[in-house]
């Protein structure tokens, strides 16, 4: 089933979100948290837009996982009004268009409003606002996601952003809509590989981010559109990868 996308402008900001966006990077990503072994996982979500992506982890986790392990969630957004909306948990009805019947029963519906229940709401914990590249927050964290933000910075800048992530002691890094001639020598810098689990499962699922035709790598569009998955491209494993892990873990 396709996401419904929920698009908010402020400030010169978009935050375009929805739930569940990737199935299948959701239940890898649960996987390979709940292989690390540990009673309790942090993770810290960067470019948290208005709270679809943190609040899909928290009930995914709810309901699929939960037994195996506790969620600590830490969500933050360089956009103050961005946050103060997600802290809300309340959706336009019509994002249940994108909802299975199963995923829709894991929310409360208020008339023409969709919310997110106090359980999910309490494995989040809101941050002050802060970039990824330039901002860590104190404290060490098991994993990072900078999900479809990369786009919106230099390549050096990514360089920089991922660099910070490897010093917060994740043992799990997720990374979408990045720079892709950057990529491999960027994490290769901080000792991570790609996690290949469900691989181009993950990669087919990011829906309209997908294309048939050929990117310019001169346009705006080439951190953010992706080639159909082709493991004989140049660097796939790193170009077609969301999740990756320090060499020599798992």
């Amino acid at each position: 089933m396709e996401p419904v996308m929920l698009r908010v402008y402020q400030g010169g900001n978009k935050g375009a979100t929805a739930f569940f966006r990737n199935r299948p990077l959701l239940a890898t990503l649960m996987d390979e948290l709940a292989a690390l072994g540990r009673p309790r996982v942090r993770v810290l979500v960067h470019a948290a837009s208005i709270g679809a992506e943190p609040y899909s982890l928290a009930l995914w986790h709810l309901h699929r996982i939960a037994s195996r392990f506790d969620l600590e969630i830490h969500a933050t957004d360089i956009n103050a009004h961005f946050l103060a909306h997600a802290q809300k948990g309340e959706y336009p009805a019509d994002l249940a268009r994108g909802l299975t019947p199963e995923e829709m029963s894991w929310f409360e519906r208020d008339g023409e409003v969709l919310r997110v229940p106090a359980a999910a709401k309490a494995r989040v914990h809101f941050l002050p606002p802060m970039d990824c590249v330039r901002q860590r927050p104190e404290g060490l964290f098991d994993c990072v996601l900078i999900m479809n933000a990369l786009t919106y910075v230099t390549p050096a800048e990514q360089t920089a952003a991922i660099a910070s992530a490897a010093q917060s002691g994740c043992a799990l890094l997720g990374l979408t809509a990045f720079h892709p001639d950057g990529i491999r020598a960027d994490l290769e810098a901080v000792g991570f590989v790609p996690v290949m689990a469900n691989h181009q499962a993950i990669h087919d699922s990011w829906g309209d981010r997908l294309t048939d035709q050929p990117i310019d790598p001169a346009s705006t569009e080439y951190s953010w559109k992706l080639p159909r998955y082709d493991a004989g491209t140049v660097d796939a494993p790193w170009r077609f990868g969301a999740l990756f892990r320090p060499k020599g873990l798992g």
